[in-house]
């Protein structure tokens, strides 16, 4: 699969996504992604390497569903992060680490930790009303801290692979959305997410 196909699957029109085969199909969107993914290389990797997967947000309902289906595959170490303990330890082969993606000294202290070949962002603050009054935490998650993932995995080579939503179209279409069609977020944690 491409970025673009990836892309899509995962700005599919509200009124026709279920929520359980959603996110169960962005882990397999996630997974053939990661096939071809190869820091600097696209579709090249020494068949003996493992690839060392970061995923950021992965105590949320979409985060743990990659994390737990990529953590079945021996040829993925697998790290999942979140701000707080892993809510459901011994889970699955994979490691955990708490940390604030906000803070930039954290950051930078897990992604010299977990060096990731590929890292899968899930996290956001993704509840409307709240983005809506706390403007400043909205944009401190949604789009500084994945400003800043996206640089360091530039920085390092890795693949980034970050989930967006479809709060960044305004729902007025019976259709699954692309990437073709216009962002037209109605509300600010739609307008954080285009921007991040």
């Amino acid at each position: 699969l491409t970025p673009r196909k990836v892309f899509s699957a995962t700005h599919m029109s509200r009124q026709k996504t279920n929520n359980t085969v959603f996110a169960s199909v962005d882990a397999k969107l996630c997974e053939a992604f990661l096939q071809t993914a190869t820091p600097g290389k696209p579709g090249v990797w020494k068949k003996d390497m493992k690839k060392k997967v970061l995923v950021i947000g992965a105590n949320g309902f979409t985060g743990r569903r990659i994390l737990n289906d990529l953590s079945r595959n021996d040829e993925y170490i697998v790290t999942g992060c979140s701000l707080h303990d892993d809510i459901a330890p011994d889970s699955g082969n994979y490691r955990f680490i708490s940390a604030d993606i906000c803070q930039m000294g954290e950051q930078s202290a897990l992604f010299r930790e977990v060096r990731p070949n590929i890292e899968i962002n899930t996290s956001a603050l993704s509840v409307p009303d709240y983005c809506e009054a706390h403007r400043e935490e909205a944009d401190s998650i949604n789009v500084n801290a994945v400003g800043q993932l996206a640089f360091r995995c530039e920085a390092s080579a890795a693949r980034f692979i970050h989930l967006s939503t479809d709060f960044v179209f305004n729902g007025d279409t019976g259709q699954l959305y692309t990437e073709e069609d216009t962002p037209d977020p109605v509300n600010y944690y739609g307008a954080t997410k285009l921007k991040g």
